[in-house]
């Protein structure tokens, strides 16, 4: 069987990419701010009533202290105290490296949001600071943040003088900074040298320097593994109330049957109900026939993102077999052009190609398949 022309298609398998862009601001105010080492000690929360540790830079330009805070702050206000990530890297030889950087999927949050239809890319700037010692406060700190719950504060603190004498420093003669709001927080990242894994942010602690700067081809081209998971997730997360009807419907069950006589996979099934419901809800017709070839994705893509389903008793739409066959072949269609693999118009071939790929055997969001069809 072939499909109309004018039938559309779409995959949630295949994953369309948004960016999440972080401040690069920070580490030029941390520079600025001459930041020369870290203290440790303790301070009462008046939030918690009670006194927790706290991780303070040392500066010797207040205002520039300032700044970076502020902008930790305007992380934490969006989302939470967290969004800034710290991350302690222990060498072998002694000393370590501490981290900052935003917290990546707080980054994605704050700016995509509970966005459900694109996969984020985030990308954002980092800080890194060598220490020569390990303070044995340090070490006491790390053992107090192995519990589960580990509240302390991250502060920001100013001296003056020669940085010769800051080692013999202590924490009563370093001044408070003017201004500064510090940020209670919870989370804290340790891993020691020989934990490190190449491309982590631990790797890049160490070497002092970001990962090589490849030129780059494009998006990446998903796997069918992962082609098959980002599916069922997407399905999930725009249909959830259509996938229970799904699931519920015998009719449904009955299609899938007699469907897997042409070699039709249940996922497919399940996947051109979810796209004949959401063609009728955009243009009160199937296989999104009314909108042009060059605006479906971009369509589709709005629809979705202003979409929620509400659980109100009825049950799905009970197309009919040939309706359903012919979404699949579109949608098969739509993944094999995204993948730019060959294909033609006819069933048997979208299948063939798809079984080439190694993407026509995927799991499904609620259907299971028939136990006597066997392919």
């Amino acid at each position: 069987m072939s499909v109309d022309l004018l039938a559309r298609g779409f995959d949630y398998g295949y994953p369309r990419y948004a960016m999440a862009v972080g401040s690069f601001g920070f580490p030029t105010h941390l520079g600025n701010a001459g930041i020369d080492g870290v203290a440790y000690g303790s301070v009462w929360s008046k939030e918690l009533d009670q006194l927790i540790p706290t991780i303070s830079l040392i500066g010797r330009h207040a205002e520039h202290l300032v700044k970076a805070f502020e902008e930790f702050n305007a992380w934490s206000k969006m989302t939470d105290p967290d969004s800034l990530e710290l991350t302690f890297v222990f060498r072998k030889g002694g000393g370590y490296v501490l981290a900052i950087s935003p917290e990546y999927s707080r980054l994605e949050r704050r700016c995509l949001g509970f966005d459900r239809t694109f996969t984020p890319i985030a990308t954002a700037a980092t800080w890194f600071k060598p220490i020569d010692s390990v303070n044995p406060l340090l070490l006491k700190f790390r053992k107090y943040c192995s519990a589960p719950i580990a509240p302390f504060v991250f502060d920001g603190a100013i001296y003056s003088g020669m940085r010769s004498g800051l080692k013999a420093s202590s924490v009563s003669s370093l001044r408070p900074t003017p201004g500064l709001n510090p940020l209670l927080k919870f989370e804290v990242e340790f891993v020691d040298e020989e934990n490190v894994k190449p491309n982590t942010l631990g790797h890049m602690a160490l070497n002092m320097q970001p990962p090589p700067d490849l030129k780059s081809k494009g998006p990446p081209i998903p796997n069918p593994e992962e082609i098959a998971r980002l599916r069922v997730r997407a399905l999930w997360s725009n249909f959830p109330v259509t996938l229970e009807r799904i699931r519920r419907n015998s009719f449904v069950s009955e299609c899938v049957r007699r469907l897997s006589v042409d070699g039709i996979r249940a996922w497919q099934v399940e996947q051109a109900f979810c796209n004949l419901v959401l063609s009728n809800e955009i243009s009160g017709s199937a296989h999104f026939a009314k909108i042009s070839g060059d605006e479906i994705e971009s369509t589709i893509l709005r629809a979705l993102s202003s979409r929620h389903e509400m659980a109100s008793g009825r049950e799905v739409q009970n197309f009919d077999l040939e309706t359903v066959r012919a979404q699949v072949i579109a949608d098969g269609g739509a993944l094999l052009s995204y993948l730019k693999k060959p294909f033609g118009n006819d069933l048997a071939v979208i299948q063939a190609a798809l079984r080439s790929s190694s993407l026509l055997d995927a799991p499904t969001s609620c259907i299971e398949a028939p136990a006597e069809a066997a392919h």
